[in-house]
């Protein structure tokens, strides 16, 4: 009867932390200066402004879907959905005028993905740098374009003079992106609608730079989510600027194309001399999948209020509750600077990284399981991420 009336109460909690109140009819999203308000229930936007129709529409497209999956990846922010809004930059300025200035008339758009083509960008940037709209191109090459977009500009390959074709290739021979490609194409099989060229490239692999593009997705995700706060009206408010400033600070942000540096003009740190696989040396698991079973799920949660209760757990094939750990994120979400002082060494079964194993932990992993949206400490993996980890003495 106790167990009975315990579980109840967890379940009641659980459903009622997650609802909050709808959005009021006929509000949109807006701006006041350079912060951003999307009412609660509206989706959070990402600009992809590609090549649509010209000369690259192969890179475009793999820009699209990338985009996509990414979004698909990493999930809901604090709540809120994400969508990728396809806009047709072309390689010329007109069209990439026509694209950005549609990107900065609605703001739900919390940022671009793009453009596809250097001419595109150059002219898309003055337009993001007024309205302060974070900008990150995985296919973007010209030397120049730091100047155009001053704060806002950033991206994921290396520029012309580093030789983004080279570097192209030797990313494309690193063990992770074996597995990416596979994912990506296994993702465009089952959700199409992208666009019109087909989710692989001719070569059967997928178009060139996607993985750039991917990458870029996944930063720019997490930055947002990182610097993005829910008021009390339920609504999500993000300073532009300050996801600009977060973007353009980013160092060693692991991505299927290995570590990301970001410098001070927005160019990635060239590293193709020294780039060497980027593949985690340390066990690969599933955050929150406390005993290695292939998920986090409600057994997880059970074994978590077990442990609380000092009652015996077995975690598998994984580390022991509390034994403290090295965690690396695979793809994406990299720990930044949280409970932790900045490093990354946890405590197994310490999901939301609150330095303590207790109930809350097991609650968050039932609202996981529910799909329902789970808060963690700031630079916290994410629930179901992919990360690997080190036993520590």
């Amino acid at each position: 009867m106790v167990r009975s009336i315990v579980f109840t109460i967890m379940l009641v909690s659980i459903f009622a932390l997650g609802f909050g109140a709808e959005s009021a009819p006929g509000r949109v999203a807006a701006t006041d200066g350079v912060i951003v308000v999307i009412p609660n229930g509206d989706p959070i936007l990402i600009g992809v402004a590609r090549d649509a129709e010209g000369p690259a529409i192969e890179i475009g497209e793999g820009q699209l879907n990338a985009t996509r999956m990414a979004i698909d990846d990493y999930g809901p922010i604090q709540g809120f959905t994400v969508m990728a809004k396809d806009w047709n930059a072309g390689c010329n300025e007109v069209s990439a005028v026509e694209a950005a200035n549609e990107v900065v008339a609605d703001p739900a758009h919390l940022g671009v993905i793009g453009h596809t083509c250097s001419g595109s960008m150059a002219a898309g940037l003055p337009i993001y740098e007024a309205a302060t709209i974070v900008a990150i191109s995985g296919t973007a090459t010209s030397v120049g374009l730091p100047g155009e977009g001053p704060t806002v500009f950033n991206r994921t390959i290396v520029d012309d003079l580093n030789g983004p074709d080279a570097f192209s290739e030797k990313v494309r021979g690193q063990p992770q992106w074996d597995d990416w490609a596979q994912a990506y194409d296994d993702f465009n099989s089952a959700n199409p609608g992208g666009g019109s060229a087909g989710t692989l490239g001719a070569n059967g692999a997928p178009p060139q730079f996607a993985e750039f593009a991917y990458d870029a997705a996944m930063l720019l995700l997490t930055r947002i989510d990182e610097v993005a706060t829910v008021s009390v009206e339920g609504d999500l408010v993000v300073n532009r600027s300050v996801l600009a400033a977060a973007v353009r600070n980013t160092t060693d942000f692991r991505g299927v194309t290995c570590d990301i540096t970001i410098e001070a003009n927005g160019d990635r740190a060239p590293e193709l001399a020294d780039l060497t696989p980027c593949d985690p040396v340390g066990q690969p698991v599933i955050w929150g999948d406390n005993n290695c079973s292939g998920s986090a799920d409600p057994i997880d949660s059970l074994l978590t209020l077990r442990f609380d209760a000092g009652l015996p757990t077995n975690t598998g094939d994984c580390p022991a509750f509390g034994a403290s750990v090295h965690v690396e994120v695979t793809v994406g979400r990299v720990p930044a600077a949280g409970p932790q002082g900045g490093d990354t060494n946890l405590m197994w079964g310490d999901i939301d990284c609150t330095l303590a194993i207790n109930p809350i932990d097991s609650l968050k992993l039932l609202r996981f399981d529910a799909g329902l949206p789970v808060s963690q400490e700031a630079g916290c993996s994410l629930l179901g991420a992919n990360v690997a980890v080190v036993p520590l003495p």
